[in-house]
């Protein structure tokens, strides 16, 4: 039990632990309310897409992509209920959007992370 404890966190590159540190303090960020560009909102989904199809087409076939898809579609419904209630204030003249603080942001990114993390060390030590 110690010795996978210690593999787990000794066996990733310091990129990751890296890549940790820096979605926890744009979780963080987020509890506060703040103005954000249209562009700049899309940046952490597109990455955490990117790398969702990337894993995707490295093991293509039918089953992955089904629980693919059904994954995205599970993930889109939990967000609108999530977030629907969220008041989002546009300046559609600037292309900005006035978002409340909250704590959701943190812990999607933590689960993310998370499960990411834990198949990849599953994935890497088979």
């Amino acid at each position: 039990m110690l010795d996978t404890l210690i593999q787990i966190f000794k066996g990733p590159p310091l990129w990751v632990w890296v890549l940790l540190s820096y979605l926890i303090f744009i979780g963080i960020k987020a509890f506060k309310p703040s103005v954000v560009s249209l562009k700049k909102i899309f940046i952490l989904p597109l990455v955490f897409l990117f790398f969702s199809v990337q894993r995707l087409l490295g093991n293509i076939n039918f089953f992955t992509t089904l629980v693919w898809i059904t994954s995205v579609i599970i993930g889109v419904f939990l967000s609108v209920i999530i977030f629907s209630k969220t008041q989002i204030i546009a300046d559609k003249k600037n292309n900005l959007l006035k978002l409340p603080g909250s704590y959701s942001t943190l812990f999607l990114i933590l689960i993310s992370f998370s499960l990411k993390f834990y198949f990849g060390f599953l994935i890497g030590n088979n």
